[in-house]
């Protein structure tokens, strides 16, 4: 009777043993994932708290890591476009580098030159950028053919395209006298070369001139901002 009873005592304790051990087991769980043997639900928690402490206000934790593209403007050195961290962007900053890509710079190869010019009355002369051609209106009279629109080259990645930014106005100066050249246009060819590309800008406007403006070359030097469409 005693064997009997160790016996049965023997298998409740086993069966008890058993059922902790299958309740413990995370191969029974319905979050375990028995293929790639982890806990999906844990997974899922801990996804939802990544994303609930990227979306508060938190902004150096936002940042943290973060690049950003800056161009560095050595001193001496060309332009370089770099990615950075975002904490030490500021510092950048303060030394004149700015957010974004560079831009690249346009050089002036020839000034917006009208040539050689009489005006006896009020009147204007044109260059038109795409032709070239030099037009005069009212009683100017035009003495040479030394005249141009103004060229500008600017050298680009492959495949990339600008945007010119013009002056709405460009002031020159003849003798004692001032005077502003408007309708300021614009015309930009492309070639190739390589893995490397150059656009060349034509620019061109209206010249006004009034009856007491000297008999002399007329011709403008300005600037031109540059920036490649995304």
């Amino acid at each position: 009777m005693f064997n009997n009873f160790t016996r049965l005592l023997a298998i409740i304790v086993l069966l008890l043993y058993f059922s902790q051990t299958a309740t413990a087991s995370p191969k029974d769980d319905k979050c375990y994932d028995k293929k790639n043997k982890h806990n999906s639900c844990q997974e899922g928690k801990q996804s939802d708290d990544d994303y609930e402490g990227d979306s508060h206000n938190d902004y150096s934790h936002q940042n943290s890591g973060h690049k950003v593209k800056i161009c560095h403007k050595p001193n001496g050195a060309t332009p370089q476009t770099l990615n950075i961290d975002y904490n030490t962007l500021a510092t950048h900053l303060n030394h004149g580098d700015y957010e974004g890509k560079c831009q690249p710079k346009a050089y002036m190869i020839d000034p917006l030159r009208f040539g050689t010019l009489i005006a006896p009355s009020a009147g204007k002369v044109t260059i038109n950028p795409i032709n070239q051609h030099r037009t005069s209106f009212g009683d100017i009279v035009l003495l040479n053919d030394n005249y141009h629109p103004a060229k500008f080259t600017v050298e680009l990645h492959k495949n990339e395209t600008i945007f010119v930014t013009k002056p709405s106005q460009i002031a020159i100066g003849q003798g004692r006298q001032n005077l502003i050249i408007d309708n300021i246009t614009s015309h930009i060819t492309y070639a190739n070369m390589g893995r490397a590309r150059e656009a060349t800008i034509y620019i061109g406007g209206d010249l006004n001139l009034g009856a007491t403006n000297p008999a002399g070359t007329y011709e403008g030097i300005f600037d031109i901002d540059i920036s490649v469409n995304d």
